[in-house]
C-alpha cells in the first residue's frame, strides 16, 4: 500500500516538524519493519535527534536509546546490545529510581539478551532478582510482574527443568485468570507456552490437542491476520511433524507460508520460520523423530541457502534462526557426504 509505505517512512517527521514529539515516536512504535537493521538505523537516527533536541535525560530520548539496544539486539549483535543495556541502566537508577517502571523494562532486557548469549543460567538468576523487586514496587498482579513469572518459567526450562516449567507456567495461568480478563491476551501466550513445554517434556499428541484448542479460542478474540494466530498454526504444523504426520506438517507450513507472506510480508521472521520448517520437512527429519517425509536433502539445502541469504540480509548474520539454518545445513551435508562414502565403499 503506498500511504502505508509513505507513512512508515514520513509520519513521524510529519509529526515532529508539528511540535507533536510524544506521537511521532508513538509512530515510530507503531511503524515497525520486519527487517532488524532498518528499525535499527531509524532508532539510531532518532537518537540522536532527540539527544540534541531535547537532552540526554528527556524521557523521550532514554525511550529512543533504549530502542537502539533492543534492535542492536534483534539485529545478531547480543553482545553489543547487553554492552548498551547496561550503562542505560545505571543512568535510569541515578535519573528514575531503581523502582521506576521504565528502569525495571531495562534490567527484563538485560536478562533477556543474557539468556539469548546462551547464559540460561545467568538469565534465570536475574530474572528472578527482577520478580523479586517487582512484587515489591508493583504488587503482585501487575502485568509486569506476572510477565516476568513468564519469564522465570521459559528460562527454568531452558535451563533444563522441563517439568518444573511447565508446573509454574500452569500456576501463572491460574493468577492469571484471577488477575486478568477472561482470554486476555497475556493469558492466551501463557497457554501457547504451556502447550509448547508439554510437547518439550515429550507428550507430543496433547502439546498437539493444546494448541489446537488454543487457535479455537484465539479465533474468537483475535483477527484471523493477528501474528500469535499465525504463530499458533506454526506450533500445530510443528506438532503434527513430531507426532508422526509429516505430509500434514508440510501441507499446514506450505499454507501457512502463503498466509504469513501476503499478511506480514516476505521478510517477517514467522514466515522466514515458515521457510526453514518447509525445508526441514523436505529434507526429512533426523533420526531421533522416525516420522517419514522427503528425504529430497538437496532440495532442502537449496532451499536452505536461499533461506540464509534472506536471513542474513534481514535478520543479520549472528542471529540465533541464521545460525540454525547454518548448523542444519552443515547437518545435512554431513549425511549426504556419510552417504556418499558408504556408496564408494560399496563400490569398492
Amino acid at each position: 500500500n503506498p500511504l502505508h509505505r509513505y507513512a512508515m517512512g514520513r509520519e513521524s517527521e510529519h509529526l515532529w516538524q508539528l511540535g507533536r514529539h510524544e506521537e511521532a515516536i508513538d509512530a515510530l512504535f507503531g511503524r515497525v519493519s520486519p527487517v532488524s537493521t532498518e528499525n535499527l538505523r531509524r532508532w539510531e537516527s532518532w537518537f540522536e535527534r532527540l539527544s540534541r533536541a531535547l537532552g540526554p535525560t528527556h524521557l523521550l530520548t532514554l525511550k529512543a536509546r533504549t530502542q537502539v539496544a533492543h534492535w542492536t539486539g534483534e539485529a545478531g549483535d547480543l553482545r553489543r546490545a547487553l554492552g548498551l543495556f547496561a550503562p542505560l541502566l545505571e543512568f535510569q537508577q541515578q535519573l528514575l529510581g531503581a523502582s521506576h517502571r521504565d528502569t525495571l523494562h531495562t534490567r527484563n532486557d538485560i536478562a533477556h539478551w543474557t539468556g539469548q548469549m546462551d547464559d540460561e543460567a545467568g538469565a534465570l538468576r536475574l530474572f528472578k532478582a527482577l520478580l523479586k523487586d517487582q512484587k515489591r514496587a508493583l504488587g503482585v498482579d501487575d502485568r509486569d510482574t506476572l510477565y516476568t513469572r513468564n519469564n522465570v518459567a521459559h528460562w527454568t526450562g531452558e535451563a533444563g527443568d522441563w517439568i518444573k516449567a511447565l508446573n509454574l507456567f500452569q500456576k501463572l495461568l491460574k493468577d492469571q485468570e484471577r488477575a486478568l480478563p477472561t482470554e486476555h491476551p497475556d493469558i492466551l501466550h501463557t497457554r501457547n507456552n504451556i502447550a509448547h513445554w508439554t510437547g518439550r517434556t515429550g507428550d507430543g499428541k496433547n502439546a498437539l490437542r493444546l494448541f489446537r484448542a488454543l487457535l479455537k479460542d484465539q479465533g474468537r478474540v483475535l483477527r484471523v491476520d493477528d501474528p500469535e494466530m499465525l504463530l499458533t498454526r506454526n506450533n500445530i504444523a510443528h506438532w503434527e511433524g513430531r507426532t508422526g504426520n509429516a505430509a500434514e506438517a508440510m501441507r499446514l507450513f506450505q499454507e501457512l507460508l502463503k498466509d504469513d507472506e501476503r499478511i506480514l510480508g516476505p521478510d517477517h521472521r514467522l514466515t522466514l520460520l515458515a521457510r526453514s520448517e518447509i525445508a526441514y520437512w523436505t529434507a526429512g527429519p533426523p533420526p531421533e523423530y522416525p516420522c517419514g517425509g522427503s528425504d529430497n536433502i538437496w532440495k532442502a539445502l537449496e532451499l536452505w541457502r536461499q533461506l540464509l541469504g534472506d536471513q542474513e540480509r534481514i535478520l543479520g548474520s549472528r542471529h540465533p534462526d541464521t545460525r540454525l539454518t547454518r548448523e542444519r545445513m552443515e547437518q545435512w551435508q554431513e549425511r549426504l557426504n556419510v552417504f556418499a562414502r558408504m556408496q564408494e565403499s560399496q563400490l569398492g
